[in-house]
């Protein structure tokens, strides 16, 4: 008995453990860097040019889009193996979102200019939405109602997931990474070309503020707590470091050549930043603004995610 409830133990805590996924855009590869001791323990062979990393909801599965391979890789979480290659995304697809209450994820590609429906379980492309050349990234919104594209050439659009269908386009052009606020009620967006953060209010898409950050800002990230806004300047070697409340820049750390992704813990205590031009990963203190370390990963780390928080309780992060 003792024996089997050890076990059991053992595999409670191995299911806790916080793990982050790094793409290798030029290794075609994914690193799986292990939080607890930000060691890479895993390298998983994926397709072309992998751009972007994303988790599905209940953390059994990892996706990377490649872009040059047209492709998405699914992995089990589990195994560290590929379970299958997705086609069928158009030309470059470039990141991934998910709406667990409809069953779906949501593929941007850059070239094709259009977002693609899949079924969560299947796999299958069920619909290809027209939006405009350039898009970057996707964000389902936290009540999964809306579904935003944003664009270096058509702005911010906003989907219906009821119907496929556009509700509003904004004409943020050169808008890049898109994150919202815990409760919804905001939305954060990267304006690459202005080197500048936008917050908008969710309910109206009325433009709140506009804050200067970094040259050439791509990663941002809202901590889960609401408190903060962490931004990667990808041609300033830096994240930015906004107050959520006022939108003022708190601080600026430096890190390494090209920060490209960024994602946070689930406990808030550690920013993960992926240096795309120096092929590493940097782990910031988000008490002390400060990096605490530097990992070594594949040849330019570009997407990262890190394992969601419901798999995680104060565990690590």
């Amino acid at each position: 008995m003792f024996k089997q409830d050890n076990q059991d133990k053992q595999t409670e805590l191995a299911q806790r453990r916080l793990f982050a996924y790094i793409t290798n855009q030029d290794n075609d590869s994914l690193s799986v860097l292990d939080i607890g001791t930000n060691r890479i323990i895993g390298t998983i062979r994926v397709g072309q040019l992998p751009n972007s990393a994303a988790i599905s909801p209940d953390g059994k599965r990892i996706y990377t889009t490649n872009g040059a391979g047209n492709s998405i890789t699914v992995i089990s979480a589990q195994t560290n193996r590929v379970i299958e290659t997705v086609k069928g995304v158009g030309t470059e697809p470039f990141a991934a979102d998910f709406s667990i209450s409809r069953n779906r994820y949501y593929v941007p590609s850059f070239y094709s200019g259009s977002l693609f429906v899949l079924d969560l379980d299947t796999n299958k492309v069920l619909d290809e939405i027209p939006v405009g050349n350039g898009l970057v990234g996707v964000g389902v919104s936290p009540d999964q109602s809306k579904v935003y594209v944003t664009s270096v050439g058509a702005g911010i659009t906003i989907i219906n997931p009821k119907t496929n269908q556009v509700m509003a386009t904004i004409p943020n052009l050169d808008s890049w990474g898109i994150d919202f606020s815990p409760d919804g009620a905001r939305y954060y967006v990267n304006n690459a070309g202005s080197n500048s953060v936008s917050v908008y209010d969710a309910s109206s898409n009325k433009l709140l503020q506009k804050t200067a950050v970094g040259l050439a800002p791509l990663g941002i990230v809202a901590s889960g707590d609401g408190r903060r806004v962490y931004v990667a300047n990808s041609r300033s070697k830096s994240v930015s470091v906004l107050d959520a409340a006022s939108f003022r820049v708190l601080n600026t750390i430096a890190v390494g050549s090209v920060p490209f992704g960024i994602a946070i813990t689930p406990g808030n205590r550690r920013v993960y930043v992926t240096n795309f031009g120096s092929n590493t990963v940097s782990v910031i203190d988000t008490a002390a603004n400060r990096v605490i370390d530097t990992i070594r990963t594949g040849v330019n780390p570009r997407g990262i995610a890190i394992t969601p928080p419901r798999l995680e309780e104060g565990v690590n992060g």
